[in-house]
């Protein structure tokens, strides 16, 4: 059965007045996430969010250097640079467009992204109304106990907590990550940038 161990990035936020912060810090979240998800496999999801918790500062100079990244450079660039300050090596983005695959298809892709062992991704989706957010997602061997590990499947977003199950429970995880969040079901397009 997968689980959810809740997070919620508006509590890093409380007292930011930057109005490029407050908008919200999910890249550096997601970006900082995976890289626990990559070096430390043996934490749980309680200590991994604590740990990006007391990463808060961080993660806000994180997201101020890619905000002005972004402004100066693009999207794309600014995520391989900043990327790379916390040991990914981004491949080129791609996008998916909702209006030609449907709400099935962009799951489906997403499935898609994390069906080998060592997958390691971010979404950025673009929703109207609420602009562009970002989420990260990890398939990995993750240890047990002493040598032994099994196959878990990771699902993070800054606005809800990370989700733990396996592989055949993925679709179950993202349909209860977009019920959760109902204005995600207007979707417009999901930008994959992967490992």
């Amino acid at each position: 059965m997968a689980t959810l161990t809740p997070f919620d990035q508006a509590t890093l936020l409380t007292g930011v007045t930057d109005p490029v912060l407050r908008g919200g810090i999910c890249v550096a979240l997601s970006d900082r996430w995976l890289a626990f998800m990559k070096d430390n496999t043996y934490r749980n999801p309680r200590e991994r969010l604590a740990a990006l918790t007391a990463q808060r500062d961080a993660a806000l100079l994180y997201q101020e250097a890619y905000a002005f990244l972004r402004d100066v450079k693009g999207r794309e660039d600014a995520r391989t640079e900043l990327g790379r300050s916390v040991g990914h090596e981004y491949e080129h983005q791609t996008t998916v467009m909702r209006l030609h695959i449907g709400m099935k298809g962009v799951r489906e892709r997403m499935m898609a992204d994390l069906g080998e062992i060592g997958a390691a991704v971010t979404w950025t989706m673009a929703i109207p109304g609420l602009g562009r957010h970002a989420i990260a997602g990890y398939r990995g061997l993750v240890s047990i106990m002493n040598n032994m590990h099994k196959a878990s499947l990771h699902i993070f977003d800054p606005n809800v907590g990370e989700y733990v199950g396996e592989l055949a429970q993925l679709d179950g995880i993202l349909r209860d990550l977009f019920r959760r969040v109902p204005a995600y079901q207007g979707i417009m397009e999901l930008t994959r940038t992967t490992t």
